[in-house]
């Protein structure tokens, strides 16, 4: 079996409706619950690929993607991984 990606996500605790990243500042803290859900474009947790290729490199990112764990577990996307590799 394969893991699977998994993004931050940003969810209103009143009526669990998603945020975008850029949304989540307006609202307080204690507002919103934070997990890792499966990457998705309704989520709002998605990264896109070539942003990241753009950024930081094809090889970089396949790096990141071999080293984040075995192959049967989720991985929880960071940025900061790909930054220490650089």
């Amino acid at each position: 079996t394969q893991g699977m990606v998994k993004g931050k996500t940003y969810r209103l605790k009143s009526n669990g409706k998603y945020l975008f990243p850029h949304e989540r500042g307006q609202h307080s803290p204690d507002e919103v619950n934070v997990a890792y859900d499966k990457m998705s474009k309704s989520k709002g947790n998605g990264v896109h690929p070539i942003e990241v290729i753009d950024q930081y490199g094809s090889d970089c990112l396949r790096m990141a993607m071999f080293f984040y764990g075995p192959i049967e577990k989720d991985v929880y996307w960071d940025d900061a991984l790909l930054k220490t590799i650089v």
